[in-house]
């Protein structure tokens, strides 16, 4: 049986449901029928991988104190993913579940506005690599010394974040501005900025 007949079998019993724990666990069942469903989606479209590095960004957006700059939304016709540190403006519908907030989000077209920065175009590291620095160097960040992104800019960033940057945009160009400045992502599948990290020598 498919997660998506499952679900709707599911979601007919709970109308026929008076006790509310019962309903709040069928809720919970529903919920992780809707996310295989996504998966099962983004696998057979060929993005599996995209789905699961942006669904890496909605994690530590839904733990974000800011309301109005975390979450998944539409802002000028991109689908948005920021979680107040990285941010993604797809093309495309990743699939992602949106993240309802009573509060108006920002707009990230001033984020991504970099006419004036001095843009440099760098060998994108490549997502294992990243990976197994993180593995090889778990120290907490701001105890220890970052990925080096760029050692000329002394630009350094989160491994793990950047790697679900570069997940979410497969086959992306990376740009790096300065030490405090955005790192920039483009490919035709969208953009997005990762903020770098201070490194302590």
């Amino acid at each position: 049986m498919t997660s998506e007949k499952l679900y709707h079998i599911i979601e007919g019993w709970k109308g026929q449901i008076d006790n509310p724990v019962t309903k709040l666990s069928m809720d919970n069942v529903l919920e992780t029928l809707q996310e295989e469903m996504r998966k099962e989606a983004a696998k057979s479209s060929g993005k599996l991988s995209v789905y699961k590095a942006a669904s890496n960004v909605l994690k530590e957006a839904k733990k974000s104190y800011n309301d109005t700059l975390h979450g998944v939304f539409m802002d000028e016709g991109r689908y948005c993913l920021c979680d107040s540190y990285r941010a993604v403006r797809f093309v495309k519908d990743p699939g992602l579940p949106k993240v309802v907030t009573d509060k108006e989000t920002v707009k990230l077209k001033r984020f991504f506005d970099l006419s004036k920065c001095d843009l440099k175009e760098i060998n994108a590291p490549s997502i294992a690599d990243l990976l197994a620095f993180k593995k090889t160097n778990k120290v907490p960040i701001g105890k220890g010394k970052p990925y080096c992104v760029d050692a000329d800019r002394h630009v350094y960033a989160d491994p793990q974040f950047l790697a679900d940057m570069l997940g979410c945009l497969p086959g992306c160009k990376v740009y790096v501005t300065t030490d405090i400045g955005p790192i920039y992502l483009v490919s035709e599948d969208g953009d997005a900025i990762c903020l770098p990290v201070r490194c302590k020598e």
